[in-house]
């Protein structure tokens, strides 16, 4: 059974591409072409942050685990059984929260889901087998 989670997007996380789109705009104010090809290298990246986040996606598919981070991206995938850890962290200097999953192999994930307790129960329901 495939459960798919959706990541959350809260006013912190669209405090950067809003800074961005400001930046964008005082810097094509002025009509020359350094500033249009600055605006336009900007406008790509405003474009790869927006796509990142409004198309992010965590799906249980049996026992693994699929962290898709937007179309331009990569897919993760990892093996339930490989979950050492996982648990709900804060970030130390900004009010954000994520979850912080820790794999077999030392590496480390950081995913944000709109339902965290939903997510960990998942996770933890897999790892029991209860599929």
């Amino acid at each position: 059974m495939n459960r798919t989670f959706q990541q959350r997007i809260s006013a912190v996380t669209l405090l950067l591409p809003i800074l961005l789109i400001l930046t964008t705009v005082r810097v094509l104010w002025e009509p020359r072409l350094s500033h249009f090809i600055v605006g336009l290298l900007l406008v790509c990246v405003i474009v790869m942050i927006l796509e990142r986040m409004l198309h992010t996606v965590y799906v249980f598919e049996g026992n693994t685990l699929i962290i898709r981070r937007g179309r331009f991206q990569k897919q993760q995938v990892m093996e339930i059984d490989d979950i050492v850890d996982a648990k709900s962290v804060r970030h130390r200097f900004m009010p954000v929260r994520y979850i912080l999953i820790e794999d077999s192999h030392g590496k480390m994930y950081g995913v944000q889901p709109v339902n965290e307790d939903g997510f960990l129960k998942e996770i933890e329901r897999r790892r029991n087998n209860e599929i």
